[in-house]
């Protein structure tokens, strides 16, 4: 049994290492992952996120959540930045299974589905908040798929 060889990490270099694996890691998700610092600045948004909203800013903050990333209730209307699910999160609470509607720069709408959370430090103390959010008009990835071959009904034999 060959072992893979191990390199020392500087301790200085740690911090950054570990960012870049992270983002690494967050960015093979098919989940989309935005992730907040304590005041609810968007510091993070992985590929997911930016394919379904059809953008990806940072340093936004909760009261301009809902105009930079055209957020909408499920009806259509206009979504209070304050009652997203994410700047809830940032408030503190836990949000499970919350849906709207997204509006991308190129007119496609997304019904969005997700969860948000506050982060907090091995302390206890708030430091962020998590969003995790799917795209509800798509099948999951690796999901049962039903497809018709030649347009005839299907058997089971």
């Amino acid at each position: 049994m060959q072992l893979s060889p191990r390199f020392p990490i500087d301790p200085a270099d740690q911090t950054e290492t570990a960012a870049t694996t992270q983002a690494i890691i967050l960015n093979q998700l098919a989940e989309g992952v935005i992730v907040t610092d304590a005041v609810g600045r968007i510091t993070m948004v992985n590929g997911a996120a930016a394919a379904i909203h059809g953008v990806a800013r940072l340093d936004v903050e909760p009261d301009a959540y809902s105009d930079t990333y055209r957020l909408f209730t499920e009806d259509g209307r206009p979504y209070p930045p304050l009652d997203l699910p994410l700047a809830r999160a940032v408030r503190g609470e836990t949000v499970r299974e919350a849906r709207w509607r997204i509006v991308r720069p190129d007119g496609v709408e997304v019904l969005a589905i997700g969860n948000a959370q506050p982060l907090r430090g091995v302390d206890g103390q708030q430091i962020g908040a998590v969003l995790t959010l799917r795209d509800d008009d798509r099948p999951p990835r690796g999901g049962p798929r039903v497809e018709l071959v030649h347009g005839g009904p299907l058997r089971h034999g």
